[in-house]
Order: C-alpha cells, then sequence, then structure tokens
C-alpha cells in the first residue's frame, strides 16, 4: 500500500461520521484476520553445511487466518495460529547441494540429494508454523480499541536429511555421506506477548495494527555420518545449533465482530 492510499484511508476514517455512543456496542466475540512481517533480532545460523537443511527463516512474512477471542467482559481469551514463509527458503535445496559439490568435486564426482525442497509449499501454515493461545485485556473508548496480550505457544518448523555419493576421480573409491537429525518436526515452545491498536471503521469491523513478540529456544543437533564403503569405515561429527530465538512482528488486520 502506497503512503497515497494510507493518507486517503485515514481522512475517510477520519471523516466518518462519529456514531453515538449507544450504536458501539463492547465487543465481546471477535476473529482477527492479519498479515504481516516478523523480524529476527537472533539469528539461527551454525556456520555448518547442515546451515541449509533447517527449514527456518531469521525473517518472514506472516498470515493469521485463524484469531479468535471472546472476552468476559474487559478481559478475555485468544488463541490465534499463523503461518509463515521467506522466499529465501526457497532456495535451500540449491545452495545446500552447491556447497556439498564446492567441497568434495575437487576429487570426487558428486552426486548430492537433500529434502529441503518446498515445492509442496502450504498456503495455509507456510514453511514455519505459530500457534499461541492465552488471555487478553481490552480497553474500549468511542472508536478506539488497546488490546494487550500474554500468550504462550509453540513454532514449529521442519529439520530435512542430506546425503551424498562420492566416486573417487581415478579411484575405485566410494564414500557415503549422510546428514541427519532426530526430531524431523522442531517445535520450539514460545512465549508471545503482542499489543493491538484498533480503530473502528464500522459498527461490527475494526482496522487493527500489531506488535508481537516471539522468544523461544532452538536445540537442534545434526550427525554427519561418512561411511567408506571399500573399507567400511565409519567416521562421525556432530553440529550443533543451541540459541534463544528473539522475533519481532508487525503487523496489519481487521477485528470482525462477530457479537
Amino acid at each position: 500500500m502506497s503512503l497515497k492510499h494510507i493518507i486517503v484511508l485515514i481522512l475517510m476514517m477520519t471523516a466518518y461520521p462519529v456514531y453515538a455512543q449507544s450504536d458501539l456496542k463492547p465487543i465481546k466475540w471477535v476473529v482477527r484476520p492479519s498479515f504481516g512481517k516478523t523480524l529476527s533480532i537472533t539469528k539461527l545460523s551454525g556456520g555448518y553445511i547442515t546451515d541449509n537443511l533447517v527449514e527456518f527463516g531469521s525473517n518472514t512474512y506472516y498470515w493469521q487466518f485463524i484469531s479468535s477471542t471472546y472476552f468476559f467482559k474487559k478481559w478475555g481469551i485468544e488463541f490465534s495460529f499463523s503461518g509463515n514463509h521467506s522466499s529465501k527458503l526457497n532456495s535451500n535445496y540449491d545452495i545446500f547441494i552447491s556447497q556439498v559439490e564446492n567441497k568434495y568435486s575437487e576429487n570426487y564426482f558428486v552426486t548430492a540429494a537433500s529434502g529441503a525442497a518446498y515445492s509442496d509449499f502450504n498456503i495455509v501454515s507456510g514453511t514455519i508454523e505459530k500457534g499461541s493461545i492465552g488471555p487478553v485485556y481490552k480497553i474500549e473508548k468511542d472508536r478506539f480499541v488497546l488490546i494487550g496480550r500474554a500468550m504462550i505457544g509453540t513454532t514449529s518448523f521442519d529439520t530435512n536429511w542430506g546425503s551424498a555419493d562420492l566416486k573417487g576421480k581415478g579411484t575405485n573409491e566410494l564414500i557415503n555421506i549422510h546428514w541427519s537429525n532426530d526430531r524431523v518436526l522442531e517445535d520450539c515452545f514460545s512465549l508471545n506477548p503482542s499489543f493491538t491498536f484498533g480503530y473502528r471503521l464500522f459498527g461490527r469491523i475494526v482496522l487493527d495494527f500489531d506488535v508481537s513478540y516471539w522468544i523461544y529456544k532452538i536445540d537442534i543437533d545434526y550427525t554427519e555420518t561418512i561411511e567408506n564403503l571399500n573399507t567400511s569405515e565409519i567416521q562421525s561429527q556432530s553440529y550443533t545449533y543451541s540459541d534463544w530465538i528473539n522475533e519481532l512482528s508487525f503487523g496489519i488486520g481487521l477485528m470482525i465482530v462477530l457479537k
């Protein structure tokens, strides 16, 4: 949306006749579709060859199709779910294959493969899923609505496998390399405080601006197994990702009052 469109929207909102207080019924049950961007304050990167096997993006776009809140009075409870994705994740497969080939192609013919391909992108959940539930508190005054939340939930994403078959150049040496993780799906317990500022456009429609904070711990262990098929010798090495991830999201959407 351009700056010109935003200015026109604000003028329309301001010029719209103010409802009488009796027409502005307190919000009790709402749904809240929205979209926005999530910025990572801390990034997950170990500098390992397995970095591109983790289906995790530091900066993503999110869309929230599912979010519902029920207010008893000022206090209420909310459940929300959002899909997240970064276009950079689409290139993880190619980057991983390229890194394996660059590392071993001087001495070997390399055939590499990986599960880090995202042709099965899900329009609802994206590649990173975030869900949360918890208490909320609202303040309503004329057309303005303020909502604060203290939510807990999960952040989920896939951890993929990788493999490479090496054939020695000018030799009969055959080597198989496999990179694996003990958990295909990484579920991270998350804390998710957030705040919404809303402006009531019409009786049941509220334009809202959201600010949300996510904090969670990631613990991922990859094992690299190198097997010499000629001698049956096996070597292994571990790559560990362990860090607290802090993210800040900014979004815009609508609160649709059901009751």
